[in-house]
């Protein structure tokens, strides 16, 4: 079930329902952790409605799109934001508590306290850490050694070259000497095989894939922006100019590398020219996408929604005229589409019920 569908069933057909004259509490805890944040912050747009007093409390990393996106929806007045120096208070709770059955004296575990406090940077899970190293030591000699060997809090995973934290998408080019990854609330990264090493300052990503002449990704940031970039040549990117009602969540590019499709939690397809990055085609249906790709031919596209599979041959797709499939793999801009002005859309209410199938004499299928 996707996001969209469950918010609705639980807050908007229910709880928002409900006249209360006691607040609603909803908490979202590490929301830079989403695979879609624009999506998310999106639901908000409802809590108006809400016949009851609704309170929000959202925690995150301090992100560009997030910031961005709530300032879409809401107003400043009505949204208060804490920076990480407002929960000191809650971090030293939190410190007290683990060392309540330390060794030593009073006077002993308030400087180490206060040392753990001063290296946090807001970070209740290095606190964790760092006391858990803490308490194996047995004087203040050593606790002051460890703590010096640990990077800060925000800085413990990029100091000691580790990720605490889950890939969303990877995938290899066509001969496997570089490596795409995704991670959460991160930047995407381009590692080669041969002499690893990660490159950074880009928007985080969400879903990634290879052209398929090898050279070149297509991708989805957080936000919702499509791209296109060559990490070998890094002046070279686009990106799709963004629509605030259109946040899509898959991407993937057709065999002859000509066209890629772009799909979103509301069951919406959009197929585009990747040479011009333009709208070609619009399919719009109500029922989640798993899953889609291309066929071989590029001449049709796949869908699953459900327990069922649907095959979709639109004109747009059908009007193009076939190319040479080695050549346009190596070239990615080695044939042209025609644009039209006006893009062909299709709303599409219920799956079509086939009622009979009939084998043709020398293979393949047709439905009458």
């Amino acid at each position: 079930m996707s996001p969209q569908m469950i918010w609705n069933r639980i807050f908007n057909d229910v709880l928002f329902k409900i006249e209360a004259p006691k607040p609603l509490y909803i908490i979202i805890d590490a929301l830079d952790e989403a695979d879609s944040i624009s999506t998310i912050v999106g639901f908000f747009q409802n809590i108006e409605r809400s016949r009851m007093p609704v309170r929000l409390l959202v925690t995150s990393r301090k992100l560009p799109d997030i910031t961005t996106a709530f300032d879409r929806i809401a107003p400043a007045s009505l949204l208060t934001r804490l920076s990480l120096s407002d929960n000191l208070d809650d971090i030293r709770l939190c410190a007290e508590s683990e060392m309540e059955y330390m060794h030593g004296s009073l006077k002993f575990r308030q400087e180490v306290l206060e040392a753990i406090i001063s290296r946090a940077e807001g970070n209740f899970l290095w606190v964790t850490l760092a006391i858990k190293e803490v308490l194996q030591c047995h004087s203040l000699e050593d606790i002051s050694q460890v703590l010096e060997e640990m990077p800060s809090g925000m800085e413990s995973g990029a100091e000691t070259n580790a990720y605490v934290n889950t890939p969303t998408t990877m995938a290899f080019n066509t001969d496997a000497t570089l490596m795409a990854i995704g991670y959460r609330g991160s930047a995407l990264e381009v590692w080669d095989m041969v002499d690893v090493g990660p490159n950074a300052g880009w928007t985080g990503v969400i879903r990634a894939v290879w052209h398929p002449s090898g050279e070149i990704l297509l991708g989805i940031y957080t936000d919702g922006t499509v791209f296109k970039w060559n990490p070998v040549e890094e002046s070279d990117h686009q990106e799709l100019e963004a629509d605030i009602y259109y946040c899509p969540s898959e991407i993937q590019c057709s065999p002859d590398g000509v066209l890629f499709l772009l799909s979103d939690q509301d069951g919406s397809v959009r197929l585009y020219s990747y040479e011009h990055f333009s709208l070609l085609y619009k399919l719009s249906a109500e029922d989640v996408i798993t899953d889609l790709c291309f066929g071989m031919d590029s001449r049709r596209f796949y869908d699953l929604r459900g327990s069922y599979c649907n095959i979709w041959e639109p004109s747009a797709l059908v009007r193009l005229p076939y190319s040479d499939y080695g050549s346009s793999k190596s070239d990615p801009e080695s044939m042209s589409v025609v644009i039209s002005n006006h893009p062909s859309e299709e709303f599409v209410d219920a799956p079509v019920q086939i009622t009979a199938l009939a084998a043709r004499p020398l293979g393949g299928l047709f439905c009458p």
